[in-house]
């Protein structure tokens, strides 16, 4: 005979053992009321009970077990949950006093069992309405069992499916423990009766078969019942139950309330059991419509016959399809893959614990952004290399290897009177049972699998978890992948892309078009920028002779119309240093300048144009902002040998990546030299940042050598707030126009 673990699958959600919530309904009340009579002078009791107490919880069901192994069985449960009122909470609370005792949770079970239990047949029903939940859910369940499979109707809120599980006790247990139908074993009732303080047994039928009563009331250690509980958060338990000589449990109820953290509960569970004679299950009309669904090939009811055909099939069902990837390793980190038909679009993050690495291709031209900051973007040179492993294949098919090789398999299909069911594989493998060589290194114990496979063979999801032994110690590892969308995938540009194109190699139309880019968005935006000019002179020999820098703070408005600009200017050479600022404010009538004299005296002056007019800035206190001009001249005479890209963080789904170039080497001297008005240019560096299309800054390093002196010249320009920039009115304009005589 097969030994159970698992008979009615949908069935184990309502009667399993463990369950804290309670299940009820209509059916048969259990009557346990009955009068004891007296005890035999010589009384044979049931195993691990004596007249005075159940000595052995685990012998009494033993006993059970062993009187139903052979045996036909009808059992009815039901279960109720009742949220109290908090007056209740005391022991012996009744719930019919309290008008806003509700019933949260209730529902029943029947199962109907012939006597080897190849046949079997179970209904169900559950309503539940806590109130943590949106709205009250109710669902109904009808299965049945022949031989190796087990047939499923569940119904959830009006919505049914179907399931078939084709192997239903391909996961045996202890071949020298016998088993039952777990809705047959009451494991509940011997959890709870093995912690009860005060137990008393009683006859209550000598003939035609002795009975007895056992009651059970008070908790004695209730954490082993409700882990989260202690025996203190729970009043009133009490449990009876009526076993046979034999130790079969006729019936058998409990109750108790639990102070929860939402108020009082009420929980109770109630069974009876009959053991007919002889018992057929009727097979239900629903059947015969499950069992015509076509199975992917390499595949049938006992599990994989052909790994390497299911391999095939996985493969043509992904082939010149669109899909979206999830990969995991629990040592290597894990992969999302958007693949287009052909593969010849994709895009592939590839994350670990300290890095972020993606590449992605449009079918013509292929680029990688490598790590979280301060990595390179790249052009990728052979992409086959990177598309040959987007839909790890290899893994796959070690998985579909591995529940070949299991001899315990188990097989369901799911919504088998579809067009389009799903068949899960799930088993366990142990390590000296299998030719794969581990993924890692290790000695492999265990190896756990499961998939689900759709009915043209593809492998929609998988996993592969190891239990191994390294070095002395044990270590468990897991693999998965998960296919979605097939078909329906559409690849897009990563956020990084459209910036990272113009990047890579020689590409003077990207130059161009981030010229107009930059243009484009700074428009006549309002803005804040910083401008540092140096020079440091010396001679060949190394003897210093002068230094003089200006350091430039400016804000310009939207459109020019007014602005603020602070220059500070030094100066030293063999005689000394000099320091001065001068600050300008102007609002497109009238532009004014404050030079400092000294420490707390100021000249002040109106700008003016040669016919006595209000003029622009002189162009030394000129807000100088990069323009295209720059960016050009910079990128067409200097070689840009280094891309940097750095992540500034995201906005929603949008990654904000910096990209900083950087070249050392001129390559166009005569223009160079022009717009710079320098010659003999030497030991020079470049960098230019680059973020949302916009030249952000720029810094420019060189030497320049002319009759034995050498200059070391260096400038840095930065814009900041593009758009955001505000120019406040400065309080020393009123003084300005007093003295100037100027009213605007």
């Amino acid at each position: 005979m097969r030994h159970f673990v698992a008979a009615v699958a949908v069935s184990f959600l309502l009667v399993t053992a463990g369950c804290s919530g309670i299940l009820g309904g209509s059916g048969p009340s259990v009557d346990i009321s009955a009068t004891p009579v007296a005890v035999p002078s010589d009384p044979t009791w049931p195993p691990g009970v004596n007249e005075t107490s159940v000595s052995n919880v685990t012998a009494l069901m033993a006993g059970h077990r062993d009187a139903l192994s052979n045996q036909a069985a009808v059992i009815h449960i039901e279960r109720t949950t009742t949220q109290l009122c908090e007056e209740q909470a005391a022991p012996h609370g009744d719930a019919d006093t309290c008008e806003n005792a509700t019933v949260i949770r209730d529902g029943f079970s029947e199962g109907k069992y012939s006597a080897n239990h190849s046949h079997h047949s179970a209904r169900g029903y559950t309503f539940a309405n806590s109130t943590h939940m949106e709205r009250a859910r109710t669902s109904h369940y009808h299965t049945y069992g022949e031989g190796e499979q087990l047939y499923i109707n569940q119904t959830h809120d009006g919505n049914s499916s179907y399931q078939v599980v084709y192997d239903q006790y391909a996961s045996s247990a202890d071949p020298d423990e016998p088993s039952l139908p777990r809705m047959l074993r009451q494991d509940r009732v011997a959890e709870v009766l093995g912690q009860m303080e005060a137990v008393d047994v009683s006859v209550i039928q000598e003939s035609p078969q002795k009975r007895y009563r056992i009651t059970a009331r008070g908790f004695e250690d209730s954490r082993e019942i409700l882990e989260q509980y202690d025996a203190n958060d729970i009043k009133s338990s009490q449990l009876s139950m009526v076993v046979t000589e034999t130790g079969a449990i006729l019936s058998s109820e409990y109750s108790y309330t639990l102070i929860h953290d939402e108020g009082p509960r009420r929980y109770e569970y109630a069974a009876t059991l009959k053991y007919p004679d002889t018992l057929s299950p009727a097979k239900p009309d629903w059947i015969s419509t499950m069992n015509g669904a076509d199975m992917p090939p390499g595949l049938n009811t006992s599990g994989i016959s052909n790994s390497s055909a299911l391999t095939t099939a996985h493969e043509s069902a992904l082939a010149n399809q669109s899909a979206t990837i999830h990969y995991s390793s629990g040592r290597e980190g894990a992969q999302s893959v958007v693949v287009g038909p052909n593969a010849d679009q994709f895009r592939l993050v590839t994350r670990s614990r300290d890095d972020v690495r993606e590449i992605a291709s449009n079918g013509s031209v292929t680029y990688a952004f490598n790590g979280s900051e301060g990595y390179q973007v790249q052009q990728v040179d052979n992409p086959e290399q990177a598309r040959s492993n987007l839909t790890h294949g290899e893994f796959v098919s070690r998985v579909l290897h591995t529940a070949e090789e299991a001899a315990a398999l188990r097989v369901r299909g799911e919504n088998v009177r579809t067009e389009s069911p799903v068949y899960y594989l799930s088993g366990t493998i142990e390590g000296n049972e299998t030719s794969l060589e581990p993924a890692v290194n290790g000695s492999v114990e265990e190896i756990r699998f499961r998939a689900e496979i759709t009915s043209n063979g593809l492998v929609r999801h998988a996993y592969l978890y190891y239990t191994m032994t390294e070095d002395g110690e044990r270590d468990r590892y897991r693999e998965s992948i998960w296919f979605g969308n097939v078909g329906n995938t559409t690849v897009s540009e990563p956020p990084w892309w459209g910036e990272g194109k113009w990047l890579v190699g020689e590409n003077a139309t990207g130059q161009r078009e981030l010229v107009d880019s930059h243009e484009a968005a700074l428009g006549n935006q309002s803005l804040y920028i910083y401008t540092t000019n140096q020079t440091e002179s010396q001679t060949d020999s190394g003897q210093f002779l002068f230094e003089s820098s200006t350091r430039r703070e400016g804000r310009i408005a939207a459109n020019g119309s007014h602005y603020r600009v602070d220059i500070q200017r030094y100066n030293q050479s063999a005689n000394g240093s000099t320091r001065d600022r001068v600050v300008a404010w102007a609002n497109g009538s009238a532009r004014f300048e404050r030079t400092n004299v000294d420490r707390d005296s100021y000249e002040y002056t109106l700008v003016r144009d040669e016919q006595g007019n209000v003029t622009d800035p002189a162009a030394l206190l000129q807000v100088e902002r990069i323009d295209g001009d720059d960016i050009e001249m910079l990128l067409s005479t200097i070689e840009v040998d280094s891309i940097s890209a750095h992540n500034r963080g995201t906005s929603g789904d949008t990654l904000t990546v910096e990209y900083r170039l950087s070249g050392h080497n001129v390559t166009d001297r005569a223009a160079f030299e022009a717009w710079t008005g320098h010659e003999n240019v030497s030991a020079l560096y470049m960098e230019m940042t680059v973020r949302d299309g916009v030249v952000r800054a720029y810094q420019l390093e060189y030497d320049t050598t002319e009759n034995g002196t050498t200059d070391r010249i260096s400038r840095e320009v930065r814009m900041h707030n593009i758009g955001r920039t505000e120019v406040p009115f400065p309080e020393w304009v009123e003084t300005a126009r007093e003295r100037t005589n100027k009213s605007t």
